[in-house]
This record gives structure tokens, sequence and C-alpha cells, in this order.
């Protein structure tokens, strides 16, 4: 996952508050395991800490993991650290961008989890992505990821644009010291941005931390545009990871796409 911070904020502690604030969705990890379960090899794009890779991986898939982030790869293979000899050697980690792969192999599913598309920034960053994706992918092979849904948001005349206020979120522990994290979000409708700024306080008196992830929604026609526009044939579409339908009003999206199989003729 893409994670920008202030410019003073050190990779590695971004990296470490990045990984203590985002633990995933309920039933997430399942759902991914059940999805590739049979595949040979499976890429995912934004392996952010490894939070999906080493389960995975323990389930007997062979795992590529990319993030544009050095900090959140080195404590991916930290956790990694913590699995049998068998499980890592299913797992490897490559430093590199989403939107430009060029790896020399194809793969049976690739995933993008947690909203992880949404830190593609415009239109032209999400076409790089899917038609690597399709590139990458084997004949027959399924694109599957999962987005938090704005489209309701977005069709609301009445919903307030602008910088929010700091909300408080929850407190956590950050190597070893607690912090009280508030979030504040700045919506742009035209723009579909949501960003949002992390500001977490010490408990100890020190300096407050920032981090600032910056998202751009995709509404639920720009994403199936865009992966027709990449060749990838839209399979499933649910409102949650138990398979409910997708509503406008649905909080998670998420999506199966397929790759064609090659034509006989």
């Amino acid at each position: 996952m893409v994670v920008a911070s202030a410019p003073w904020f050190h990779r590695r502690v971004s990296a470490w508050f990045y990984a203590a604030l985002h633990r995933g969705h309920p039933g997430d990890v399942a759902f991914y395991r059940e999805a590739c379960a049979g595949a040979g090899e499976v890429l995912e794009l934004g392996v952010g800490y490894g939070r999906l890779a080493w389960p995975l991986a323990e389930a007997g898939l062979e795992v590529t993991g990319i993030d544009h982030d050095p900090g959140l790869l080195a404590l991916a293979r930290r956790r990694g650290a913590s699995f049998p000899a068998e499980v890592r050697g299913r797992v490897t980690l490559l430093e590199g961008d989403m939107c430009a792969l060029e790896l020399d192999r194809t793969f049976d599913r690739i995933i993008i989890p947690y909203s992880g598309l949404h830190c593609l920034l415009d239109g032209t960053a999400v076409a790089r992505c899917f038609r690597g994706v399709a590139e990458h992918l084997e004949p027959g092979g399924r694109l599957i990821l999962d987005t938090y849904l704005a489209d309701d948001l977005h069709g609301d005349p009445e919903a307030e644009e602008g910088e929010g206020e700091a909300e408080p979120l929850v407190t956590l522990e950050v190597e070893g010291r607690p912090f009280a994290v508030s979030e504040q979000v700045t919506w742009h409708r035209l723009a579909q941005r949501l960003d949002t700024t992390y500001h977490a306080v010490p408990d100890d008196g020190g300096p407050p931390l920032l981090q600032l992830i910056e998202q751009r929604y995709l509404l639920q026609p720009q994403l199936e545009a865009a992966l027709e526009k990449a060749g990838l044939v839209l399979s499933a579409r649910y409102g949650d990871f138990d398979g409910r339908p997708l509503t406008p009003s649905s909080d998670l999206r998420v999506v199966v796409a397929q790759k064609p199989m090659a034509s006989s003729s």
C-alpha cells in the first residue's frame, strides 16, 4: 500500500505506525485463502507488512508480494521469521511499483487487498496497473481486489466536502510507546479524493506524529470500465467477504475479474 508521510516522519516509524493502525477487515484473510485455493502462484500488489502473504504461504501457496515501501517490506520479512523455513521459502518480497510490473512469470491469482487500488491517484495509474495485471495473469487467471465503496457518499448532494474535524480513533502501541490516534478526512467530490491524516499523540509527552494516506476512489462503473479496457472480464462482485450482494450503500466492495482463456482458433 502506498503510504505518504510528512517529510520529517522517519520512514521506518511510518511503517510501524501503519502496521499498528491498519489490521485489515474481519474475514479478509479467510476470504483470500479460499479465493486463492488451488492456485499455483499468487501475486499480491501492495503486500505491505505481509498480513495476507504469510497466511497464504502457510496454506501452501507460492506468493510474490510487491510494495513500493522498503519499511513495510522490512516488517514483512521480520514477520516471516516466525514461520517455518518451508513456509518462508514460498514467499518472495520485492520492492516495486504496481503500475510498472515487469516480472518474468505469470500467476494464477493476482490480489490487490485492503483498498490498495485506491492508492493509485489518477486514471492513468489505474489503467497501467490493470494492463500489467492482464499481462501477468495466466489465461483463466483471476484478479481479486477489495476496496471501500464511496458511491453512496459521492452521489449524496447534501454530503459536505472539504476538511473534516479530527475524530478520536484508537489508542495503540507503536514500538512500545502508547499513542492516542485521531483521524481527519479531507474529501473532494470532483477529484474523487478521500485523504486521511492520522494524528498520533504519545502518552509520554513527546512530539506528535502525523501520517497522510492519499486515496482516490473509483466509482463502480469506473472500476468496471477500467477492467474491461484492460481485457479483464468481471465475474463477481460482492458487498462483503461473505458474498452478500453489492449495493450502493455497501461499505465494502469485493470484485473478481478473469483473464479470458486463449482462443483455440
